[in-house]
């Protein structure tokens, strides 16, 4: 579906003094082939360049007023609670944006803003750049770039010569209007034209883990600008994934590894012990000749798991330590392993990819992708285990693990 076929259509322009982006680009927007006509738009600025904007495009004689008049536009989609103004961490308005305090402030902002509109899946956004402070420009394209889905769009307003930076031009009227220009000839503003660059982007949602993507909270607590392109980062570089199955310590890296339940990160540490101990790959013909024993297999797996996981548990009460369970509904895996296998219905298939879906949500797809058993067999001929296993896992298995379950 293009943009213009989503039921909500969402313009967002930033502006500083100049408030006549947002009258440009809406008028671009309506005059390009097919138009994108806005169901909301919204205006991002600060303290000062928001007053300018509600003196300016609101009210019975204002700009954007009589834009709707002479193009036959929705007038509720526009009005003083959809200009945003940029707040700091602790909720004051910016008057400015001058300092890096400033500047960090805008970015959070900004970004917050952009993600929590994007988490709205009938909605396309378009996102003009145009406005502000270039830093204020640069920060809706990265945000977008982010958080932007296939139906949105970033965009920059090209105005011709003589009407750019006009103080008193805000659109191409549709009948003459007379605009005094700066070296004293007259200018008509149904002259003007105003067009506007599309700018691709590189989109990196599926970079970001789920935990970035989903939070939207504005003013308190909310995810900064820099922790939102240092998650989209981590997926270019080499993870080292720690499995301690003596300890039942797992990290990614040297930060501890959470949100995976017990049935998935049981099942990773299964195939990842198998690929440890010089095991092949799971192949699709031995789930479905040998699923019965595989299934015991990883049924007794995760025995060792629970075994294991309630000897450290009594260990750490004697020792009057606080520490929670790693595998505390391991029960209904093991329960499931003896009433069927994994042979029947794609049940392996199924498990596997739900590890990948959490490992996704948890990491983002490019560093998940790391630690995601891969499919290596041809079509109709899967093969299952880790790319690259050596470099990017570390498994600490216990002698009793390894002799029991050879």
């Amino acid at each position: 579906m293009s943009p213009e076929q989503f039921p909500h259509r969402v313009l967002i322009a930033v502006s500083g003094k100049s408030a006549q982006i947002l009258t440009e680009t809406l008028y671009a927007l309506i005059h390009q082939e097919p138009a994108f006509v806005p169901t909301e738009v919204h205006l991002i600025s600060t303290a000062e360049g928001a007053r300018h904007a509600s003196l300016n495009l609101l009210g019975d004689n204002g700009w954007f007023l009589r834009l709707c008049r002479d193009y036959q536009l929705d007038p509720e989609i526009f009005d003083a609670s959809r200009i945003h103004v940029i707040s700091d961490s602790e909720g004051q308005a910016l008057t400015d944006i001058r300092s890096p305090a400033d500047n960090e402030a805008a970015a959070d902002f900004i970004t917050g803003f952009i993600r929590e509109r994007t988490d709205q899946p009938d909605a396309a956004l378009h996102v003009s750049m145009a406005g502000g402070r270039k830093t204020m420009g640069y920060y809706a394209g990265y945000a977008l770039s982010l958080y932007g889905r296939d139906q949105d769009r970033l965009s920059h307003v090209l105005v011709s010569e003589g009407f750019e930076n006009h103080p008193a031009f805000y659109y191409p009227t549709p009948t003459r209007a007379r605009i005094e220009g700066r070296n004293g000839f007259d200018l008509d503003a149904s002259q003007a034209r105003v067009d506007l660059a599309n700018i691709p982007f590189v989109r990196l949602r599926d970079e970001l883990p789920e935990a970035v993507r989903r939070k939207s909270n504005l003013l308190a607590g909310r995810q900064s600008f820099s922790a939102a392109v240092n998650a989209a980062e981590a997926g270019r570089k080499t993870h080292r994934l720690t499995l301690d199955l003596q300890q039942l310590v797992f990290q990614l890296d040297d930060q501890p590894l959470e949100g995976l339940g017990a049935a998935d990160l049981s099942l990773l540490c299964w195939m990842a012990w198998r690929q440890h101990q010089g095991k092949d790959n799971l192949r699709r013909a031995e789930l479905e000749e040998s699923g019965r024993q595989l299934g015991m297999e990883y049924g007794r797996f995760c025995e060792y798991l629970q075994s294991r996981d309630e000897s450290l548990m009594r260990t750490a009460q004697k020792q009057g330590a606080a520490v929670e369970r790693k595998f505390p509904e391991l029960a209904k895996s093991i329960n499931a392993m003896q009433v069927g296998d994994f042979s029947g219905s794609g049940d392996f298939e199924y498990r596997r990819s739900n590890l990948g879906k959490r490992l996704k949500a948890i990491f983002g797809e490019r560093t998940a992708s790391q630690f995601i058993p891969q499919n290596f067999g041809p079509y109709g001929k899967a093969e299952y285990g880790f790319a690259n296993f050596e470099d990017h896992f570390t498994v600490i298995a216990p002698d009793q693990l390894q002799a029991d379950h050879a």
